[in-house]
């Protein structure tokens, strides 16, 4: 908790401190190291941070949260060393959604529309063959919208924001897309107005 406080304050090198000594009484425990990654990450140390989440990543069984935050600390400055942090991810869990959505946005980030598309659609078929209710992650069906409608999918760019959208009726920016959608193409004006509405 007083790491966390630091980490509030905006003292990383203080929660460093305070989380190295309780990583060395609990050495296995893998949201700590990450807790510690995190804070060294914030330090300006991406070296260590580095090293931490590269033993937090190489316990067995894998994870996907470890690779998430690690990845998560390049992709506003290094996406390519986010993708590679992923792919690394991927090797060990080739299906896992969270790593498969991550990679998606960034190529959709990096405008490579066509990529982020067979990356979403692995993720839907995957998630039509699991047997468990998990659904996706919130930003799911809207990034995947995204990616078709601009890859030149209208169709299936309007299904996916709809899905969104029956998910999360207040998504304002689900609404707001596929009602400028409509109204760039003059269809279905009444329907685009209530969403804008919306």
């Amino acid at each position: 908790e007083l790491a966390n406080r630091y980490m509030a304050c905006e003292r990383p090198a203080e929660a460093r401190i305070v989380l190295e000594k309780i990583v060395k009484q609990k050495p296995g425990d893998v949201l700590l190291i990450s807790r510690l990654a995190e804070a060294c990450a914030a330090g300006g140390d991406m070296e260590r941070a580095d090293q931490h989440f590269r033993a937090t990543c190489s316990n067995a069984p894998p994870r996907p949260e470890p690779y998430v935050h690690w990845a998560a600390l390049y992709l506003q400055d290094q996406s390519e060393h986010a993708e590679q942090i992923l792919q690394e991810g991927l090797t060990r869990m080739s299906n896992q959604p969270s790593l498969l959505i991550l990679l998606g946005l960034i190529q959709v980030n990096r405008e490579e529309f066509k990529k982020a598309v067979a990356v979403f659609e692995k993720v839907e078929r995957n998630l039509k063959d699991q047997e468990t209710v998990v659904g996706p992650a919130p930003v799911f069906y809207f990034w995947y919208g995204v990616a078709c409608e601009r890859d030149g999918q209208f169709e299936r760019a309007v299904e996916l924001f709809e899905k969104h959208i029956a998910a999360y009726p207040k998504a304002h920016n689900a609404l707001n897309y596929v009602a400028y959608m409509w109204a760039e193409k003059g269809m279905h004006l009444d329907r685009a107005r209530e969403y804008v509405q919306r």
